[in-house]
């Protein structure tokens, strides 16, 4: 099954329960603010349940959220329902695939949140979204994302997780089992969803594979310079240290390059 469908989608803010949607909402805010002061309007790729535009637009700005997935679209808008009219009015989301977006509004800020950068596996994915921010971006706008550091992964590697859940009377089990292939710099995250509801005897499985790609900051760097971007930050995710061999979660932000005749 592909990623974020079906029974996932629809326990995803259960299993991410715990996570502080608010602290990174605010980490990304001072990064933006400290570069780009005043920034109005943020294009989101791959929003998931904007969980993180649903913050980002209480502290004053537009969003617009962009993900594949219909389903994951689908729980963005049950959390719009959090905001008051006026804020709501200031979020769109829409259904689109973040390697081939072609914006017609210019941002002042571009997101990509929760590893999305590091869902494009391939070549051509990674080239895609980082034309995709380039295009929707004003000339000192700024591209912000977060991502699975290489170094990290390689020192600590992946390993198998089980997460257990319960919401309303219903029990949920997720096992996470990576395969790790290092000739593409890549892990296959296979999640098993076991779904039992003792009440009335429901017993349901299923499965599908997320495949996540680690980057290094040489690769960063060169997929920026062919997109038209340089990289004016780095850092491990929520502390802003610098990044080192057990930093899984990286941040990086660019600025379009201004070229001169």
């Amino acid at each position: 099954m592909s990623a974020f469908g079906g029974e996932y989608a629809a326990y995803y803010d259960l299993f991410y329960a715990n996570k502080d949607y608010a602290s990174e909402a605010s980490f990304v805010r001072d990064i933006i603010n400290r570069y780009r002061p005043g920034v109005q309007s943020i294009l989101e790729l791959g929003c998931g349940s904007a969980r993180h535009a649903v913050e980002l637009v209480q502290g004053g700005v537009s969003v617009t959220g962009i993900d594949l997935s219909a389903e994951m679209i689908a729980c963005g808008q049950e959390q719009l329902r959090r905001l008051a009219p006026q804020q709501r009015s200031r979020v769109i989301l829409q259904q689109g695939d973040a390697t081939r977006y072609v914006s017609t509004t210019i941002y002042d800020a571009v997101i990509s949140l929760f590893h999305v950068v590091s869902y494009q596996t391939g070549n051509d994915a990674l080239v895609g979204i980082f034309r995709s921010a380039r295009t929707a971006l004003n000339g000192n706008g700024l591209f912000v994302f977060d991502f699975w550091y290489g170094p990290a992964v390689l020192t600590e590697r992946p390993e198998v997780r089980v997460k257990r859940l319960e919401q309303a009377g219903i029990e949920v089990t997720r096992i996470s089992e990576p395969v790790h292939y290092t000739d593409r710099n890549v892990v296959d995250v296979n999640y098993t969803l076991l779904i039992s509801d003792p009440g009335n005897g429901r017993f349901e499985k299923s499965q599908e594979t997320h495949s996540m790609r680690y980057l290094f900051l040489p690769e960063i760097e060169l997929l920026a310079a062919m997109t038209g971007f340089g990289l004016i930050q780095s850092g491990e995710w929520l502390t802003g240290r610098p990044l080192h061999d057990r930093s899984w979660h990286g941040y990086a932000v660019l600025r379009p390059v201004q070229h001169t005749a």
